[in-house]
């Protein structure tokens, strides 16, 4: 990259001059790639992102199924203590928002984590039916 302020103007020219060398691939060897070789870790790793998630998951689940057997104890007895019905937003307090979202979110990453090991599968056997 050149500034030119040759010219004193306040405005200073700017040049860029980039020398590339383009080189293409012509025989590739996918057998002793660099993924190949991490694939036992990838493997390892989203192993371990699924069973945090799954646990995760059950964690929260619980969490939010305790708070609607909660609410509905609390509805059956401000209904038999005091004859009111609770209204819609006093019933939404008992559950946590942030639970909801964070199941949400395991679950797709869950969802994600087995789809990707199956097109890495799929990819695998793709690859052994075309080098055999």
């Amino acid at each position: 990259i050149t500034f030119n302020n040759r010219a004193h103007s306040g405005k200073i020219k700017i040049y860029f001059n980039s020398d590339t060398d383009i080189q293409e691939c012509k025989d590739w060897h996918i057998l002793g790639s660099v993924l190949q070789k991490n694939s036992l870790y990838i493997l390892v790793f989203d192993g371990f992102v699924i069973l945090n998630c799954l646990a995760s998951l059950i964690l929260c689940s619980r969490s939010v199924v305790l708070a609607l057997k909660l609410r509905q104890r609390f509805v059956n007895f401000f209904l038999e203590k005091y004859n009111r019905c609770v209204s819609y937003t006093d019933r939404m307090e008992f559950i946590n928002g942030w639970y909801v979202l964070v199941i949400i979110s395991d679950v797709m990453t869950i969802t994600g984590s087995v789809l990707k090991m199956e097109i890495k599968a799929k990819v695998r056997g793709a690859l052994g039916e075309v080098l055999v």
